[in-house]
């Protein structure tokens, strides 16, 4: 491809129009964020629990029955 003019004109052409970029933090999130998030897991996982265990109450005749070999 041609190029009017050197890359490294070009670049730093670039680099000066463009504004200056938000820095990324890259630091791990703070250990209040995992201790949250820890909560929310354990409450949905026992809320899942609770539920499996009021339908397995209601309707236990879903599970399909056990298998016996007959060989």
């Amino acid at each position: 491809m041609y190029y009017p003019m050197p890359i490294e004109t070009i670049r730093a052409e670039n680099r000066s129009a463009l504004p200056d970029a938000p820095m990324i933090d890259d630091s791990p999130a703070p250990p209040r964020f995992a201790a949250v998030r820890g909560v929310l897991v354990a409450g949905l996982r026992g809320i899942a629990r609770a539920q499996l265990r009021w339908a397995e109450r209601i309707e236990p005749c879903r599970r399909p029955a056990p298998r016996y070999r007959t060989s």
